[in-house]
């Protein structure tokens, strides 16, 4: 078994203990409303909340990063492109060379 899946029915087993030791209506004052929740539920939804609110601090940062990398992506896709060609022009200029080098050596041997 995965060294995650252990870890997390090692959590999931701790939070079942946790519920049975701590099923007692506890007071929860917020605002105007008032109600009596399980300490453990309590603690749930309070962590639930938490996690919310700190991925949607991190979301711009992971969006920005995210857009920032798929733009560098698109941008090495066009400069590697753009190296596939230049490198087909100088393959054409070199057989050129050659071409016009043989031409020019069969010229001289000719005269």
């Amino acid at each position: 078994m995965s060294l995650r899946l252990i870890l997390s029915l090692a959590i999931a087993a701790l939070a079942v203990i946790f519920t049975l030791y701590n099923y007692e209506p506890v007071p929860v004052k917020f605002a105007v409303w008032e109600f009596k929740s399980p300490l453990a539920l309590v603690i749930a939804l309070t962590l639930i909340l938490g996690a919310a609110a700190a991925a949607l601090v991190a979301a711009p940062s992971a969006l920005r990063k995210s857009w920032k990398l798929s733009r560098e992506e698109r941008h090495s896709a066009e400069l590697n492109a753009r190296i596939a060609e230049l490198e087909q022009a100088i393959a054409a200029k070199d057989r050129r060379i050659r071409e016009l080098e043989a031409r020019v050596g069969a010229t001289a041997t000719s005269v």
